[in-house]
């Protein structure tokens, strides 16, 4: 009989998880559905507003990598990415999903009481606290109700935008061609809606700002201490361009660049005069690991935070005019390595960056050549190589390459307190997880020798790095591995991808 009922227990179990993914599918397609007509209203209310409420809009420009020959940007990727956005919900509802039926089984042994438990267990009953299935059942309910609501936030975020024209594109010979896929980069984990909300925290919220004072006000504050030499300031690996914008209120002409058309959409909207106020919930994506309390797993977090009364003490207290914004969605290594770049920046900032090298030594040239005589690099962030990086040098190796490639260490150091990339949790107080997740960032400023500068007059970096592809091509040991692998410009993700 208890073996019937048990079976029962399980069939119930696993109705209720299939019920629950196809409820989430469901919620999307009717609200899709009903709101497709307002949906339009709001785009154009979106634009309206956009055009109206900033006098100065940031430019976007888009230069296509050398792989292909499509000018136009691959805006099917936002949808794309919205699509794996649910795909991703419906395996966390059916992991959470699995627990609870694992749980009542067990509980189904364990407790005498338990049957009744079963025939009431749609009511809101106290006494079903105590059953770890009962909680769980309610955290499947809230998980839905939370991710449901940011879908709707990215879907407002991650539409197609305005592209400027009038940027002379890069002109490759046909020989980068022949690299496809050696160094074409990836960024399939960049472009995740999750990655999206992470970056929402940590550039455009309150809880953000401490990470924000941490990493990008010493930035521009080292940036103030040496000038650009009058030239703009490049910030590769802009994601949603806070860092770029606070240089540009300091007083800097600003270039950003980035490769995700993911990040690069949300990125328009947080620096086009987007002024809604809006709410996502950053962590109810978290490993289910290292909980310290359940119900902060869904507390929310809100935007815009633009904090620009911080910038006043960054320039302390002197009128600034504000420098112009701009920012190229396109390849790091394969835009900026050629002539047309060379020596037009007096200034480069790398924030949480330069690891996402697959080759560091590409970086290196790269950033070498876009700098001035006497042009100033400052870095902030950790080495955490990523998966397809195939250099991994440490801190002090790095720095004698950095050194031996005609550059001036003015600064080096590492920080001795973690900063998380997210949230300012550091396990004291009311700690979030019973793990800490941080990083403590290298930190370093360096100058390009005005000697050496005026040794490169002749160089060609991008000549440089089609040379050394093609070592790596032709050597039989790796050819393959590198040919077939690119590089990966996730974001550091800590906590907020799915087992």
């Amino acid at each position: 009989m208890r073996i019937n009922e048990l079976g029962h227990v399980w069939f119930s179990t696993v109705v209720t998880c299939v019920l629950s993914i196809f409820g989430m599918r469901s919620l999307f397609r009717a609200y899709e559905k009903r709101t497709r007509n307002e949906k339009l209203c709001r785009a154009n209310i979106y634009k309206e507003e956009t055009q109206c409420s900033s006098s100065e809009s940031v430019p976007f420009f888009y230069i296509p990598p050398s792989s292909t020959n499509d000018g136009n940007l691959p805006f099917s990727d936002l949808y794309r990415t919205l699509e794996r956005y649910k795909d991703d919900v419906d395996t966390l509802i059916t992991a959470i999903s699995m627990s609870r039926d694992i749980s009542r089984m067990a509980e189904w042994e364990i407790f005498p009481d338990f049957d009744s438990v079963l025939e009431t267990e749609e009511e809101e009953d106290i006494k079903l606290e105590k059953y770890l299935s009962s909680q769980l059942r309610g955290r499947i309910r809230k998980t839905a109700q939370v991710l449901e609501l940011d879908y709707f936030v990215l879907q407002g975020i991650l539409e197609p935008f305005h592209i400027s024209h009038g940027l002379t594109l890069v002109e490759y010979d046909e020989e980068w061609t022949t690299f496809k896929g050696i160094h074409e980069e990836k960024s399939s984990a960049y472009d995740s809606a999750f990655q999206i909300i992470t970056h929402i925290v940590r550039d455009w919220s309150k809880e953000g700002r401490k990470s924000r004072n941490s990493l990008y006000n010493w930035s521009i504050s080292e940036l103030l201490k040496h000038g650009s030499h009058g030239k703009p300031v490049l910030v590769p690996g802009s994601g949603l361009g806070r860092l770029a914008r606070d240089t540009s209120l300091a007083g800097f002409d600003v270039e950003a660049n980035e490769l995700s058309i993911t990040m690069s959409a949300a990125a328009y909207h947080f620096l086009n005069g987007m002024k809604t106020v809006g709410k996502v919930h950053p962590f109810a994506f978290d490993f289910l690991v290292n909980e310290v309390d359940s119900a902060k797993r869904f507390e929310a977090v809100h935007f815009p935070d633009e904090d620009d009364e911080a910038m006043v003490d960054i320039v302390k207290g002197k009128r600034i005019k504000r420098g112009t914004l701009s920012y190229t969605i396109g390849d790091f290594v394969e835009i900026y390595s050629q002539l047309a770049f060379k020596a037009k920046y007096g200034a480069i900032l790398t924030c949480f960056f330069i690891d996402t090298a697959s080759n560091i030594m590409e970086y290196l040239l790269t950033i070498r050549n876009v700098l001035v005589s006497g042009g100033i690099w400052v870095n902030v962030g950790p080495l955490q190589w990523h998966q397809n990086a195939k250099i991994h040098p440490s801190a002090d190796e790095l720095r004698s390459v950095i050194q031996s490639m005609g550059f001036r260490i003015l600064k080096w150091s590492i920080d001795t307190e973690a900063v998380n990339y997210r949230h300012e949790d550091h396990g004291g107080g009311d700690p979030r997880y019973t793990k800490y997740e941080g990083y403590r960032p290298l930190r370093f400023v360096a100058i390009l020798e005005p000697f050496t500068r005026r040794s490169l007059e002749c160089e060609n970096a991008a000549i440089k790095i089609r040379k050394i592809r093609r070592h790596i091509l032709h050597d039989r040991r790796f050819s393959h591995q590198y040919a077939t692998s690119a590089n990966d410009s996730s974001s550091h993700v800590t906590i907020t991808e799915i087992t």
